[in-house]
């Protein structure tokens, strides 16, 4: 904490600004860069992902 604050200022500063930004084009991207940082993890991706290892591997042993 500082300064015995519960929120430090730059916190502050950020939700301001996120409230700031609402309904504006710069938080629609903002949005859209997260959710492409979270793509990798979505669990679709990851069935698709171990889907092509599972049948790569297979293939390898001839099954």
């Amino acid at each position: 904490m500082h300064g015995g604050e519960p929120c430090s200022y730059e916190a502050i500063e950020r939700i301001e600004w996120l409230h700031g930004i609402a309904g504006t084009s710069e938080r629609v991207d903002l949005i859209n860069m997260c959710l492409q940082y979270f793509q990798p993890m979505r669990v679709s991706r990851q069935v698709a992902v171990l889907n092509q290892i599972i049948t790569e591997l297979v293939g390898r042993k001839g099954w």
